[in-house]
């Protein structure tokens, strides 16, 4: 009774991965039945493979087999998560299943918050910085192209006043759903601040991610006039900087920080184009 009424699941199985027993809570929570009785558990339930799991040949005593894990089950929007561990309690193992969802899609969510900007879904500044590391690292070790580009909304103020805060942020959620639609996949876009964007360009030199802004400028404009509010006065101004190579002692805000060079030289020369660093110093 104990057994059958407990609110984990439990899944019972012998050396050779046999299934000897299930409670209800297990049959709930993972689609089988009783029927798996006498089945492999590599046959009988789905997740198993996932777990990367060898039953040992030898074993004796009281053994973890699988430490405390959390794996997640079924498709959104019924997506579950449970924390599963396995034990070989002398006689063979015991899979116990609790149901953790609640706790996971709360944990989801805060890491949601602190990472994402709410009103675009794009990555946060800080979250931006601590995802690009590890691309900044393998570009300095394969000796391989980067660029960033610094996008800015030129007279975001002026919209909100004349419009109204809702179309300014209907202009930031276009922004941000065209940069989403229009970079590659391992571009990596963030919201830096009110009205400004950044964008790590792996494998891009400087006279390539010129080429690509010139993109983003024109399709940028189009999206906003056909989505937002035909005949909005809206551009956007874009610093770029970009190293062939960046060196060992060189770090990424020195790239940062040629790109905003950029970005306020064409805010003081009359905003809506791209410049790259390289011209500024040429100029």
């Amino acid at each position: 009774q104990i057994f059958n009424h407990m609110r984990d699941g439990m899944i019972v199985f012998n050396e050779y991965g046999t299934i000897l027993d299930v409670n209800k809570a297990a049959i709930d929570q993972v689609g089988i039945d009783d029927t798996c009785i006498g089945k492999t558990v590599s046959a009988s339930l789905a997740f198993w493979s996932g777990l990367g799991l060898k039953l040992p040949k030898q074993i004796s005593g009281t053994e973890t087999l699988l430490p405390s894990t959390v794996i997640s089950l079924g498709e959104s929007p019924e997506l579950r998560y449970f924390d599963i561990s396995i034990k070989y309690l002398g006689q063979g193992y015991v899979m116990m299943l609790t149901d953790v969802t609640d706790r996971q899609k709360l944990m989801i969510q805060i890491e949601e918050m602190a990472n994402f900007d709410s009103l675009t879904q794009l990555r946060n500044r800080r979250s931006f910085f601590n995802m690009v590391e590890g691309l900044v690292a393998s570009a300095k070790r394969n000796r391989q192209p980067l660029s960033i580009m610094l996008l800015d909304i030129d007279n975001l103020k002026q919209i909100n006043d004349k419009h109204g805060h809702a179309i300014g942020d209907l202009v930031l959620k276009n922004m941000a759903s065209y940069l989403s639609t229009a970079l590659r996949a391992v571009d990596v876009k963030a919201r830096s601040g009110g009205d400004e964007f950044i964008i790590l360009l792996p494998q891009t030199n400087t006279e390539d991610a010129k080429y690509v802004a010139t993109r983003l400028y024109k399709g940028i404009n189009e999206t906003i006039d056909d989505n937002v509010l035909p005949g909005l006065a809206f551009s956007v101004s874009i610093g770029i900087s970009g190293r062939e190579v960046l060196g060992r002692t060189q770090s990424l805000m020195e790239v940062v920080e040629e790109a905003d060079k950029a970005l306020s030289a064409v805010k003081k020369q009359g905003k809506g184009f791209a410049l790259s660093f390289c011209e500024l110093d040429e100029g």
